[in-house]
Order: C-alpha cells, then sequence, then structure tokens
C-alpha cells in the first residue's frame, strides 16, 4: 500500500509538472511552434523548482519554489536567461513588504508565461520595466513609491491566476490588478488535462526511474494528446464558459480598480467574455493592446517586447488618470 501510494503521488506531480509545457498547448493551433523549433524546446520550468501546495480544489496547482534562480537556456536563445525567484515565489528582483508601506502605490500582475517573462532576465519582463517607469517618470504628489508585483506563471489558465491572487497576492493589499488574457487562457482546463496526463502515467509508468528517463518530447506528446481529448470532450463552449466564471468570481470578489488588456488578435468570442465580465461592477477597465511587440523565435515576447508591452501600459494609466495622484 504505502509504494502505491507514493507512486500515486509522485505521478501526480509529475502530471501538474506537464502543464508546465503549456505553451505548448496553448499553441495547439498555431503550427509555428513546433514546426520551427521542435517540441523538445518546450519545457518551461524545471520540476524540481516547482512546489505543489496542498488544496482541496484544484489538485494540480503548481508554483515556482520560493528563494532560487533558475537559469533558461535554449539552442535557439542568444543568451542564458535567469529567473530570480523571491521569499514569495514571485519572478521579482525584491521581496515586499507586508503590511504595504505608505505613500506605496501598489500594482499586482496576474497572467501566464508572457507575465512571467519567459526567456528574459527578470529585470526585463514587463511588470519590472513598468515598475522603473512609474518611479522614474511619473511626478505624483499623493504617492513617493511605485510598485509592481508579477504573480505571473508558466502554463496557467484563469483559475490558476485567480488562485494565485487569492493564496499569493492578496495579502499585498494592491491598488490596482492588472491581467494580461490571451485567447489561450479561455481555451485550456488545466486540471482536466493534468487529470489526463495523470491516469495515462499511471497506466504508463512503473517506477520513478521511468519518470526520470521520459523524454521531454514524450511529456509534451502526453500534453498534446490530453489537451486534445479535454476538447473534444467537453467542447470549446464549455472550457470557455468555465474560465469565464472564474474571471467573473475573481471580479464579483475583488473590488479595487482591475485593468484587463488583451492583444487585439484574441479571439472576438472570448473579447466579448472579457467585456461582459468587466461591465459586471464598476472600476473595471478593459482595453485591447498591441499585438505587434517584437517576438523571440517562440513567439514569447522579446526584452525589447517586454519594454513595449510597459511603455503601452505606461502611456494608458497615466493618459487615462487610473492613477489618482491628486
Amino acid at each position: 500500500m504505502h509504494i502505491v501510494i507514493k507512486k500515486t503521488i509522485l505521478v501526480s506531480i509529475v502530471a501538474t509538472e506537464l502543464l508546465t509545457l503549456g505553451f505548448i498547448i496553448r499553441q495547439i493551433y498555431y503550427t509555428k511552434w513546433s514546426n520551427v523549433l521542435g517540441v523538445q524546446n518546450a519545457i518551461i520550468l524545471k520540476r524540481e523548482n516547482l512546489i505543489y501546495p496542498a488544496d482541496d480544489s484544484l489538485r494540480y496547482f503548481y508554483e515556482p519554489k520560493p528563494s532560487i534562480q533558475e537559469l533558461a537556456r535554449e539552442e535557439w536563445l542568444p543568451y542564458t536567461a535567469t529567473y530570480t525567484i523571491n521569499s514569495d515565489g514571485l519572478n521579482e528582483r525584491f521581496d515586499y513588504q507586508v503590511p504595504k508601506p505608505s505613500e506605496t502605490y501598489r500594482i499586482l500582475v496576474l497572467g501566464d508565461s508572457e507575465t512571467f517573462g519567459i526567456y528574459v532576465n527578470t529585470n526585463d519582463n514587463y511588470s519590472e520595466r513598468l515598475e522603473d517607469k512609474l518611479n522614474s517618470q511619473l511626478v505624483c504628489n499623493k504617492f513617493k513609491n511605485f510598485e509592481v508585483i508579477n504573480l505571473g506563471v508558466p502554463g496557467y489558465d484563469l483559475q490558476y491566476a485567480a488562485h494565485r491572487f487569492k493564496i499569493r497576492g492578496n495579502k499585498y493589499d494592491p491598488d490596482l490588478i492588472i491581467w494580461r488574457i490571451l485567447s489561450n487562457d479561455f481555451q485550456d482546463n488545466n486540471e482536466l488535462i493534468a487529470a489526463k496526463v495523470n491516469s495515462y502515467l499511471i497506466n504508463k509508468i512503473n517506477g520513478e526511474n521511468d519518470l526520470n528517463s521520459m523524454e521531454a518530447k514524450e511529456k509534451v506528446a502526453l500534453q498534446l494528446k490530453a489537451a486534445q481529448e479535454v476538447w473534444n470532450e467537453y467542447g470549446e463552449k464549455y472550457i470557455a464558459e468555465f474560465q469565464y466564471k472564474q474571471l467573473l468570481e475573481f471580479l464579483q470578489n475583488y473590488q479595487n480598480p482591475v485593468l484587463i488588456f488583451t492583444p487585439r488578435n484574441t479571439s472576438d468570442n472570448y473579447k466579448q467574455l472579457i467585456d461582459l465580465a468587466s461591465q459586471s461592477r464598476p472600476n473595471i477597465s478593459y482595453v485591447e493592446s498591441s499585438d505587434n511587440y517584437d517576438k523571440l523565435p517562440d513567439t514569447h515576447p522579446s526584452v525589447i517586447g517586454h519594454n513595449q508591452i510597459a511603455d503601452e501600459l505606461f502611456t494608458y494609466l497615466t493618459s487615462q488618470r487610473i492613477i489618482s495622484c491628486d
């Protein structure tokens, strides 16, 4: 019995690890990734650098391990990117005080791999660039300091992003939440996909050595198979409506200002869902952003692209007076 329990727990962890291959499934209908780079390049975060908080409702939820550095190397990347994970498991240069210091305006950013800043150094992701721009370029009598705290994690769907705020971000008492939402955030259901992968692994794997020896390409194949089966079984409408409910519940439970921004090439169906959710209460802004940022070969924003996103956010926040400096 002890061996069976150990095996089941181990398999569950690996199933969760495969969610960090989420960029592959988030691009399941975009072939450039697999055609240009190959699935062997899809691993986003290392399993040993993840933790799996126990939760009755989300069996496969994961977060970066606190107080580590992870190096990201790819053949097509002209440098080695370094992720600096702070003491609270956030891809951040700094630790942030709780409670919030006086005369500080605090922004929390939610999202997936683009928000996390995959394949760029921590200090080059758009939340860090935005923080620096606000502190160096915005003169504000009401606030002496601006903080932009990055809660993004690769592979997250809307349910996981909302849950991360609940368990990790709420204590920071943000004045504003910025949530970058993409089409693929409405196309995935991490819990259903991971449960499928888990069932494959229980039937397939005989021990830990088999897990360790499984090639990345084989892991990606399992992820793709599971995602396609979930898509076929539940359908796009069910998955999108499920994620819409997660977004709506979040907006109803959190009452401070929220800015949702999506690329212009986001599916019209999902834009309509976001627009509908944004009308559920006051203090919600919804804006379409550029879809023409500078990108890496895998289509994630480059260092230049992250700076472009930060510039666009800074312009919107200041021109629309989202931050009240009076």
